[in-house]
């Protein structure tokens, strides 16, 4: 139908999202082994000239383009401005998000795979645990 926003229905464990995310971060790849074909999941992270932060069923690390259309979920969460995960953060940065705060961060660059089950937490912010978990891998300790 040309819509292809389907959120709101996926149900995983912690291990299961990590498990989806590594499948996205290797390109169709799970442990060395080829479950899809390469370059078959790409489309999840191009984006649309109406919504350049969002691919299919993936956030990017883009601004989007009309803050009133993003989901109740995002509307407290994100700037209206900039990018909606972090500034700082890496180009191919994709996120799922969900109900309670629940997010998969994937960062193909830097081979990372973040799930975070949440209960929705007022103070979180998907830029704050996104710019700690990076700052980490640059720490001198």
């Amino acid at each position: 139908a040309g819509r292809p926003f389907f959120s709101f229905g996926a149900y995983a464990t912690a291990r299961g999202w990590a498990r989806f995310g590594m499948l996205l971060r290797d390109d169709g790849r799970f442990l060395g082994r080829e479950i899809l074909p390469p370059g078959l999941l790409h489309r999840c992270f191009e984006p649309s000239p109406a919504m350049p932060a969002y691919g299919l069923g993936l956030w990017r690390n883009a601004p989007a383009s009309n803050p009133l259309w993003l989901p109740p979920v995002l509307h407290d969460r994100f700037a209206k401005k900039g990018p909606i995960l972090s500034a700082e953060g890496p180009a191919d940065l994709y996120a799922a998000v969900g109900y309670d705060d629940n997010r998969l961060y994937v960062i193909p660059s830097r081979h990372l795979v973040i799930v975070r089950l949440g209960a929705g937490a007022g103070s979180f912010t998907d830029r704050d645990l996104v710019n700690r978990i990076l700052a980490l891998g640059t720490s001198p300790h």
